[in-house]
């Protein structure tokens, strides 16, 4: 789906203020260019407790989501050195991304715990992470308004893309076709780069107020937006890469800032994060609020196979998961390992695991059917 912001205490407004002084527009030029970038090698810590095994199966067609975090104020996040700020799975089911809160991103093998590639990106803070759809590069968006693309095989950086037009950056993720990717930042606009060229990115424009998520649909006919203003924007895209029409405005109905947006795979559902997770119909109409006590959301998934939707909150330090046809008021299982509050989740494209990061600097994997942890990565 970032720098991370803290929410304290329980007053939505207070929330809401305190994150707009944060947020401030540095309007730059943009531009694509390539450099080079090393990896060194590291080894896991794998949970002593953990008997099950991890298996990686052949994957459907991913959907492309964005990973949200919960955000941090620079002040906070000197506080969590090294907390883990955004997860995400290749889609083999093979490895996995981890972006923290120190610029450092890792990418680990799943079924053995061993660490893959180390990125640095200088100490500036990683607001998101992601892999493309065919696996072969890693997107890294920081906090300093630049997206880097790094192939997995090699480590080299492959494209830069200075969105620092839009302000600070708080969002990117990869288009299914892999040779887009789309941003988000302070300014209100999303935009469509294309990988390899310095040809001005379409921009899908709201003036709702910061962008801290975005998200592209798995058929690519729709680009989804969350705002710091609580609204969620929709738009279509027309097939030759133009605007097909205004943003449909999802206005009024969720508690404070949107900090997390996601489709379904098959591009019917949106879902979102704010005080409680909410899972749209894309006419704008609430399909379900999941109600727990894990309050103010960080981040929301919902699985390829639609059946559940996967939750982390800043009240606890849990993750929690809901079947989209039971109970909304009553969490289906609830993932319990972590010490500090849940930054970020993401589903395997196979579905069967579900991947958490935390404030206190790991990351976990879990078997969605038990809720056993399988593994942890430090």
């Amino acid at each position: 789906m970032l720098a991370f912001q803290h929410w304290k205490g329980e007053s939505m407004m207070l929330h809401k203020r305190f994150l707009i002084c944060m947020v401030t527009v540095l309007l730059m030029a943009f531009g694509v260019r390539s450099v080079v970038a090393g990896a060194q090698p590291g080894q896991n810590v794998a949970q002593a407790q953990a008997t099950a095994s991890v298996t990686t199966t052949p994957a459907p067609k991913p959907s492309v989501t964005a990973t949200s975090v919960l955000r941090l104020t620079p002040t906070a996040a000197s506080q969590y050195v090294n907390a883990i700020a955004a997860v995400a799975f290749a889609p083999d089911n093979t490895k996995i991304v981890v972006g923290h809160s120190d610029g450092v991103v890792r990418v680990w093998d799943i079924a053995t715990g061993q660490e893959l590639r180390v990125y640095r990106e200088d100490s500036v803070p990683i607001v998101s992470v992601s892999f493309s759809p065919d696996g072969t590069l890693v997107l890294v968006g920081s906090n300093d308004g630049f997206a880097r693309l790094y192939d997995i095989r090699t480590s080299e950086k492959k494209y830069v893309v200075d969105a620092r037009r839009g302000g600070k950056l708080w969002s990117c993720v990869f288009a299914p076709d892999g040779q887009h990717i789309l941003t988000g930042g302070d300014d209100s606009v999303a935009r469509l780069w294309t990988l390899g060229s310095a040809d001005d990115p379409l921009a899908f424009r709201a003036g709702r107020g910061a962008m801290l998520a975005v998200a592209i649909s798995p058929d690519a006919k729709l680009v989804a937006a969350a705002t710091i203003d609580g609204n969620v924007l929709l738009w279509e895209k027309g097939a030759d890469d133009q605007i097909a029409a205004d943003a449909t405005v999802f206005d009024g109905l969720s508690g404070g800032p949107l900090r997390s947006i996601a489709f379904s795979a098959d591009s019917s559902l949106v879902v979102t994060g704010s005080d409680y997770p909410r899972l749209w119909a894309t006419d704008g109409t609430i399909k379900m609020t999941l109600r727990a006590p894990n309050k103010f959301v960080t981040g929301a998934a919902i699985s390829p196979n639609g059946k559940y939707v996967a939750a982390g909150g800043t009240y606890t330090a849990t993750a929690m998961l809901w079947d989209v046809g039971g109970n909304p008021s009553q969490p289906l299982r609830t993932f319990l390992g972590h010490t500090e509050k849940v930054t970020s989740v993401a589903f395997s494209p196979n579905g069967l695991y579900l991947l958490t990061g935390s404030l206190d600097r790991t990351t976990r994997l879990w078997d969605v059917a038990t809720g056993k942890e399988l593994r942890r990565f430090p």
